[in-house]
Order: C-alpha cells, then structure tokens, then sequence
C-alpha cells in the first residue's frame, strides 16, 4: 500500500533554496573571477562617458559638512564586474513610523555573506504619514542604500579606492579641459535656478576660480544627489519650495565608514 508523504512547505522551499546556492556556489568554483580584469572592467565601464562618471559618487551637506562616497550607481557597475555575487533586497518591517529595508549580499566564490537594514522615517516635518505610494518609494529608496552598503562592505575597498580615484580625475580633466568642465558644472546648477552667486556662497568661495578639482567633484556629487532625489535645492542651498514627502536615496553614511569631509 502506497503511503502519501505531506512535506512541509516551508521545508521544501528551504530545500529548493539550498540546492539553488549550492549549485550557484559550485558553478562560481568553476568560473573563478579574475581581479585585475573584473578591475579593468569596473574602469571601463565607470569611465564609459562623463555622465556615467560624474553618477558614481554622492556629496551630502549635512550640519556644516559634505558627506561623500561612492554611489548606488557605482556599486551596480562594482557588482557586475565582480561576478559570482548573489544579492536580494527586501523590505522587511514598517511600524507606521518608519520603513526598513533589508539587502544581502552573497559572494559565492568566497562563501562570505554580508546583511544590512536601512530605516527611513515615513512621516513629515508634522508627523503626518506619508501616503501609501510615497511609502513605496521609501522603502525601495531604503532597499537601494542597503544594498549599496552590503556590496560595498562584501566587495574589499582595496579592489575598487584606487580605481575610485581615477573616476574622479577622468569627471574633472586636467588644464583647459577642466576649465570646460568647470563652466559646465555651474551651468547645470544655473539651469536649476541656483545662480552662481549661491553656488559660490554655498561653498564658501570668493570666485569661480576658487573651484578646484576636489570642490568640483563635491559638487558633481550633490548634481547626483539632486538628480537622484537624495537631497532637494532647499535642504542644500535653500532656495526650493518646501521640502516635500521624499526620502534620501543615498544613506547618511560612507559606505566605507570614513568620517564625513570638512
């Protein structure tokens, strides 16, 4: 007589789970990665153009300070070079004040895994709840600093801070050239109803010639924090509309832990 066997289907999911990572993993071993060409890659692919270039780094003013560091879209291109990563974002809690989102990050050939929750407040400045939509978008904005994080932190700073370096020098050019840059830069603030006079004053700058290549690349990356929806013209200059329901894209915190920049 043929007995029916009930499985748990929590239990089978697991099992499925398991034999998916251990296939992944076996698979990783047989395709290792390459450091110097998945490096090669990472440049490559980040230099590609000025604007894929200048979208690889954040700068956040925050009480007097610029905080700054490599960006989600930086931490795409990390991740692809890399390879034989496995990564997962969810949310994972919403208390009706705040959202936490959830990324892991699995490097198969090293079996190293690295977890990380980011909270984001969905309430405003009146403690009013933001909407059911604008709740969404939080919690994917939460998810995308969380996982950033968890690349970065799985990934060792010392496969991509040199490379890092040479980003920023390809953004800003060297002798006429960075002047073209330079021009460029304040246009785009321009363009957005930031005169150069705020800009300036922002900065602490008595001219434009004051902007070198260290200030322009703080500010190529607030240009992304503001394009991305990380910060708003009011929080950094003042001069926007109110603030309205959104949220940082980019988290408050380097990713490699250094402290905020002067």
């Amino acid at each position: 007589m043929n007995e029916l066997q009930i499985i748990n289907s929590t239990d089978a999911l697991s099992a499925i789970n398991k034999t998916e990572i251990d296939i992944a993993i076996s698979t990783s071993k047989q395709f290792p990665r390459h450091l110097e060409s998945a490096k090669s890659e990472i440049l490559e692919l980040s230099t590609k153009s000025k604007e894929v270039a200048e979208a690889c780094f954040y700068a956040l003013p925050r009480a007097g300070k610029t905080i700054e560091g490599p960006s989600v879209r930086l931490a795409e291109i990390i991740n692809y070079a890399w390879g034989n990563i496995n990564s997962a974002v969810r949310v994972v809690s919403n208390d009706g004040q705040k959202i936490t989102s959830q990324a892991v990050a699995h490097d198969l050939e090293k079996n190293n895994r690295i977890m990380v929750e980011v909270s984001r407040r969905i309430t405003d400045k009146d403690g009013k709840t933001f909407t059911q939509d604008m709740q969404v978008v939080t919690g994917n904005a939460a998810g995308s600093i969380a996982w950033r994080n968890a690349i970065f932190r799985l990934i060792p700073n010392a496969v991509w801070i040199d490379i890092q370096d040479q980003i920023k020098k390809f953004i800003v050019g060297d002798g006429k050239e960075m002047l073209k840059r330079r021009d460029s830069l304040i246009k785009k603030f321009n363009d957005m109803g930031i005169t150069t006079e705020v800009l300036l004053k922002r900065m602490n700058l008595v001219d434009v010639k004051a902007i070198n290549s260290d200030i322009m690349i703080k500010l190529f990356g607030v240009l992304t924090a503001l394009n991305e929806g990380s910060s708003t013209v009011e929080d950094v200059f003042g001069i926007a509309p109110a603030k309205t329901d959104s949220q940082d894209l980019e988290d408050d915190t380097p990713a490699d832990g250094k402290l905020p920049l002067k």
